[in-house]
């Protein structure tokens, strides 16, 4: 990855001034692409092995959308934080085996949107510094959440099975995350006073 991100560095610099104050903030965006783009591809090559492509695209889709948004479990490295979602997302591509019934899965996303409701921001300690816009990011994760839930109700929307079964599968997923990133940062929190 080093290796590609200082060739994607020079390449960029033969393009662009870059201060040698902002090389750093470079190189760890460069890096977060590289990331995001091999693990985005790795996950969707699990789920092509497993001949559920779109249905992990899906469940990838509104994981990401509300990590994003709203955040959650943060791994230490990248390579842990693939292997979590891989072992979620393989999970989930399981559980599509289990065909529940169409009102157990909207009933599943709306429990999922409110726990995402009621936890709509879990900031990673290393981002203290959007503190003072975390209001707004509240509101924001919010409304995607309940834009979420609404999309279920409207008729025909999820006609395939399949797609509101992993519709409810990445929702569910997006609260472990966020629950799991709660109940770390109270451990911490209290791990921290004593």
């Amino acid at each position: 990855m080093d290796y590609l991100t200082q060739k994607l560095l020079a390449v960029l610099s033969r393009h662009t001034k870059i201060e040698d104050s902002k090389r750093d903030v470079y190189i760890y965006a460069i890096n977060l692409l590289l990331y995001t783009v091999v693990s985005t591809l790795g996950l969707i090559a699990i789920s092509a092995t497993l001949g559920k492509t779109t249905e992990g695209i899906i469940i990838i889709l509104i994981y990401y959308v509300n990590q994003t948004l709203g955040g959650g479990f943060h791994a230490s490295t990248h390579l842990r934080c693939f292997f979590t979602m891989a072992i979620l997302l393989l999970a989930g591509l399981l559980a599509l085996e289990l065909h529940p019934s169409r009102t157990l899965l909207k009933a599943v996303v709306l429990i999922a949107g409110i726990v995402l409701f009621i936890f709509p921001l879990i900031l990673h300690q290393n981002k203290s510094y959007l503190l003072p816009r975390s209001k707004g990011m509240r509101i924001r994760s919010r409304i995607v959440v309940a834009i979420e839930c609404l999309i279920i109700f409207i008729p025909n929307v999820f006609e395939a099975y399949f797609i509101l079964n992993s519709y409810a599968i990445g929702m569910t997923i997006s609260v472990v995350s966020r629950v799991s990133a709660v109940f770390l940062a109270h451990h911490r929190q209290k791990h921290d006073c004593n």
